[in-house]
């Protein structure tokens, strides 16, 4: 059985999640997709009560920059 695909119009799929957060169950989604190459994971620390807190994952690198990245591409009128 082949792996399900990146959805369409996804160029770069980033994972991450902290091994104590309860509700990320798979930490590792690569494997799991095709094509691997679009996808990475990140294992990040959340310090938020549950783990779970959006504020404490957008303050990472590997969330932060590519949300940014997006931000910025539309304020430019540059769409990525």
């Amino acid at each position: 059985m082949q792996p399900p695909a990146v959805p369409a119009g996804v160029a770069a799929w980033c994972n991450a999640s902290d091994p104590r957060d309860l509700v990320a169950l798979d930490h590792t989604l690569r494997p799991e997709y095709a094509p691997v190459e679009l996808v990475t994971d990140h294992l990040v620390t959340n310090d938020s009560g549950n783990h779970h807190g959006i504020r404490e994952y957008l303050s990472t690198r590997p969330v932060r920059d590519p949300v940014r990245a997006v931000f910025d591409g539309l304020a430019s009128g540059q769409a990525q």
